[in-house]
């Protein structure tokens, strides 16, 4: 279930405000159990990815939802910016492509769903080992 929602502008400095407002949310979410096994650094990480993207995409609207249970911390970006996020094959001196990967490599699983104005892409990060 969400718990906290956070509007963003579609702008450059988007991926650091997520970041920092994601942090805080989880810290009083969790107290220490935020910084338990790296999970903080890990939501921080996706939320940044997931935030870049959309602003590269094109977004002119963008929201970002966290959940939290027993097991999972959620985190997902609404957007609506045009197409679908894939992973790409970077090679290894490109210097971007990387993100999605990422999120992959730590989430449990991430997806994308449509929505009414765009789509939903989101991960799920576990809370413990």
């Amino acid at each position: 279930m969400t718990f906290a929602v956070q509007d963003l502008r579609c702008e450059l400095s988007a991926p650091q405000k997520a970041r920092r407002w994601t942090a805080a949310c989880l810290r009083a979410r969790l107290g220490d159990d935020a910084d338990a096994g790296g999970l903080l650094d890990d939501a921080l990480l996706c939320v940044s990815e997931l935030v870049t993207n959309a602003v590269a995409a094109g977004c002119s609207i963008l929201t970002l939802h966290l959940s939290v249970d027993d097991h999972v911390v959620r985190v997902s970006v609404l957007d609506d910016a045009p197409g679908l996020p894939v992973p790409k094959h970077p090679r290894p001196h490109d210097r971007s492509g990387r993100g999605l990967r990422m999120v992959e490599a730590l989430s449990r699983r991430w997806g994308v769903d449509p929505a009414a104005s765009g789509k939903e892409v989101w991960a799920e990060l576990p809370r413990s080992a």
